[in-house]
């Protein structure tokens, strides 16, 4: 196996402390770790930051350092400890020696990893090992049987993951660096065209609200060629809504994104029954009406319910069954599958940054939600979709493995890489000048909204005076000009 050398897979570390430490010095590249020893064998401990991502670093473990249990946990303790004096790393990656044909290592990752608009920690790393080519390629050559993530503390400070192939600190921090790139759809390719033949197999299509989960299944139709695709839409297995004892949100509101907000059971059930079978009766779910002879429940505000008639669906004896659903790779769904034996692999998807995808759900929800306002949707966000993302979605990364599954960050073309308070600026300047919510008004700044507006009023203008629009064109222009006339600070032309 050729890998890179340390040096060249690492880069110069030369931050200091946040406080000083006299039993802690940085040492040219690498960082020392001194102070408290709870074991004999933690010694001078070296940590290296990876090449070109200073916020994640290595360092090579003894077998003496995690010979047993106690061990492991001293190690662990003072990695801890060590990452939480240099808070510019937000993962530490101990590498263990090789056991065989594979490679245990242990990640150090913040308290707060879980919540960070971007992948951090355990999460962040095990994405990075599942998009790297070098892991991929040494599954191949040692295949492994499924292992999740081993949480090893109380804290959820600490995890174990396993590794195929013998590998050391270099090829670990190679491993990191190429787990970085986005759209990686050659690895996609990869295990579409890998899947078992003859059998039909089921492929779960897991991660966030708009990380582009349905963008990556038509790839996976694609590259499946001939080979039948069905999609089986989790959204299809909420439970209805005036079914007692709902997950609500802080404000009282349905939890939508709530794991329980499914019908975990049916849902394991005829996605196995139509891989066994070829045939199952799905549900459908009815967002919009009202449920003939009313609500069970006095009080219910929304609607959605299972109608009485599914929807009958039969597949062939080669097919990819693909289930698409934010919780497609809760740990329910893929031990269910382990412990039937059942041909299948999981896919999560992300984003750069949880802000990529609010971005897209602002403009989206807009468009096609019946012009839901970005006041409307930042507080559903916070509410029920980042909630749900950070209690439910996110977490099911470590119950997936790297070897077997692929993780895939996807970068859109439009994404413009703005944060949080970015994003209400410029909506509140959009509300301001009566702006339609879209990705070019994302793109102005603030201060150049007013003009934005003027330039906006022209362009309906001008599609209203024009006999040859459409007239969802003239529809849209309408409206437009409507908000923008409408709007407290709009500015008419002289």
């Amino acid at each position: 196996m050729t890998v890179q050398t340390l040096t060249a897979a690492t880069q110069s570390f030369m931050a200091r402390p946040q406080s000083a430490c006299g039993s802690c010095a940085a040492h040219g590249d690498q960082v020392e770790i001194g102070g408290q020893r709870p074991a004999q064998n933690l010694k001078q401990q070296l940590l290296t930051a990876v090449q070109g991502e200073p916020h994640l670093a290595t360092t090579t473990l003894t077998a003496d350092q995690v010979a047993n249990p106690e061990a492991l946990a001293a190690t662990t303790k003072v990695l801890i400890e060590q990452m939480d004096r240099y808070p510019t790393f937000k993962a530490v990656v101990g590498v263990m020696p090789a056991e065989g044909n594979q490679t245990k290592t242990v990640v150090i990752s913040r308290p707060d990893a879980v919540n960070s608009a971007s992948l951090e920690g355990a999460f962040e790393v095990n994405q990075r090992f599942g998009s790297s080519d070098l892991i991929k390629e040494m599954a191949g050559k040692y295949p492994v049987s499924y292992e999740k993530v081993q949480q090893v503390d109380s804290q959820g400070r600490a995890h174990v993951l396993r590794l195929p192939g013998a590998l050391d600190e270099a090829d670990v921090a190679q491993a990191l660096d190429e787990g970085r790139t986005h759209n990686q759809y050659e690895q996609l390719e990869a295990l579409v065209k890998g899947l078992p033949q003859g059998e039909r197999v089921v492929i779960l299509v897991g991660g966030p609200s708009a990380a582009g989960k349905s963008t990556l299944i038509r790839e996976i139709q694609k590259f499946a060629g001939d080979r039948p695709v069905t999609t089986v839409m989790g959204d299809m297995y909420f439970k209805d809504v005036d079914q007692p004892g709902y997950p609500q949100a802080a404000d009282g509101s349905y939890y939508w994104d709530h794991a329980d907000f499914m019908d975990m059971q049916k849902l394991k059930e005829d996605l196995s029954t139509l891989a066994q079978t070829g045939a199952a009766d799905l549900p459908v779910y009815n967002f919009q009406d009202i449920r003939p002879g009313g609500w069970r429940m006095e009080g219910v505000k929304v609607t959605g319910f299972r109608e009485e008639k599914p929807n009958h669906v039969e597949v062939g004896s080669d097919s990819i069954i693909v289930l698409d659903s934010i919780h497609a790779t809760n740990p329910a769904v893929v031990e269910h599958f382990e412990k039937l034996g059942l041909p299948y692999k999981a896919v999560y998807l992300d984003s750069p940054s949880a802000d990529d995808r609010l971005l897209r759900r602002l403009v989206r929800d807009y468009e096609e939600r019946g012009g839901r306002t970005p006041a409307e949707t930042f507080k559903i966000w916070d509410l029920t979709t980042f909630r749900g993302e950070t209690e439910f979605i996110r977490p099911t990364i470590l119950d997936l493995d790297p070897a077997r599954d692929v993780f895939l960050v996807a970068k859109f073309p439009k994404d413009l890489g703005l944060g949080r308070e970015e994003l209400e600026a410029r909506a509140d300047a959009m509300a301001k000048y009566g702006v339609q919510p879209s990705y070019p008004a994302f793109s102005t700044r603030p201060e150049g909204m007013a003009a934005f507006a003027k330039a906006e009023e022209s362009r309906y203008q001008a599609i209203l005076s024009n006999p040859a629009a459409k007239t969802e064109d003239k529809t849209h222009a309408q409206k437009g000009l409507k908000l923008l006339r409408e709007a407290p600070g709009y500015q008419k032309k002289k």
